[in-house]
C-alpha cells in the first residue's frame, strides 16, 4: 500500500513538471522546476560562441575604432628614417675613429724615435767640433782626424735614413719656428733678418723640427748700437 502511494506521488510530480514545460530530468536536486542544470547552460554558451559573427557586428566594431593605418605608416617611416640616420652617424664615427687610429699609428712609426734621436744629436755636435779642431791644427794626427770624420759621416748617414736632416741657416731668412736667434749683429751687405752665422746646427725629423738651430741674425742697426746684442727672449 505504501509503495503504491509513493508511485502515485512521483507520477503527480512528473505531471506537474510537464505542465510547466520543464523536463523533470533537467530539474535540480532540490526539485525546483524551471532551473536548467549547469551542464545545459555551458552547452548553450558553447553553441553561442561557435555561431559565426554577422557582418553588422564587424561594422559596429569598425565604427567604434577609427582607422589608424595612415598614422601607423607615417610612424614606421619616421622610425625608419631615425634608424637610418643613426646608422649613418655610427658609420661616420667609425670611419673617423679608423682614420684617427691609422694616423696615430703612422705618427708613432714616423716620430716614435724622436726623443732618442734628440739625445744622439749632442754626440754628433761633439764629433763635428773634434773634426773642426783637427782641421785647424795642422800638426794633429791625420789618421785620427780621418777616423773621427768617418765616424761622423756614418752617424749622419744613419740619421738621414731615419729621416733626420739639417736645417738651413746661413743666408736664409730668420724663421722663429726653426731658428733660435742668440745674437743680432749689424751687417751692411745683407738684408735685415737674414741669418749670418750658425752657432749650433738644427735638425728636422721628416717634416717636423727635431731641434731648432741656434743662429746669429743681421740687423740694420749701425755699428756700436746693435752689434753683438743678444736676441730678446733668448
Amino acid at each position: 500500500m505504501g509503495r503504491k502511494n509513493g508511485k502515485l506521488k512521483n507520477d503527480k510530480e512528473k505531471a506537474g513538471a510537464n505542465e510547466q514545460g520543464v523536463d523533470p530530468l533537467l530539474s535540480n536536486k532540490s526539485g525546483e522546476a524551471g532551473q536548467p542544470s549547469r551542464g545545459a547552460q555551458e552547452k548553450r554558451e558553447e553553441r553561442e560562441e561557435e555561431e559565426p559573427r554577422r557582418p553588422e557586428m564587424f561594422a559596429a566594431e569598425q565604427a567604434e575604432t577609427p582607422l589608424t593605418s595612415q598614422e601607423e605608416v607615417e610612424k614606421v617611416k619616421q622610425e625608419k628614417e631615425e634608424y637610418y640616420d643613426r646608422l649613418l652617424r655610427t658609420q661616420a664615427d667609425f670611419d673617423n675613429y679608423r682614420k684617427r687610429t691609422l694616423k696615430e699609428q703612422a705618427n708613432l712609426i714616423r716620430y716614435g724615435a724622436e726623443s732618442s734621436l734628440r739625445e744622439i744629436l749632442p754626440v754628433v755636435d761633439n764629433l763635428e767640433r773634434a773634426v773642426d779642431s783637427a782641421r785647424k791644427h795642422t800638426d794633429s794626427n791625420d789618421q785620427l782626424r780621418e777616423g773621427i770624420e768617418l765616424i761622423l759621416n756614418q752617424f749622419l748617414s744613419a740619421l738621414e735614413k731615419l729621416g733626420v736632416r739639417p736645417i738651413e741657416t746661413v743666408g736664409h731668412p730668420f724663421d722663429p719656428n726653426k731658428h733660435d736667434a742668440l745674437l743680432r749683429v749689424h751687417a751692411a751687405d745683407v738684408s735685415e733678418g737674414t741669418v749670418v752665422d750658425e752657432v749650433r746646427k738644427g735638425y728636422y725629423l721628416h717634416d717636423k723640427v727635431l731641434r731648432p738651430a741656434q743662429v746669429t741674425v743681421a740687423t740694420s742697426t749701425p755699428d756700436g748700437n746693435g752689434e753683438g746684442k743678444p736676441e730678446e727672449g733668448s
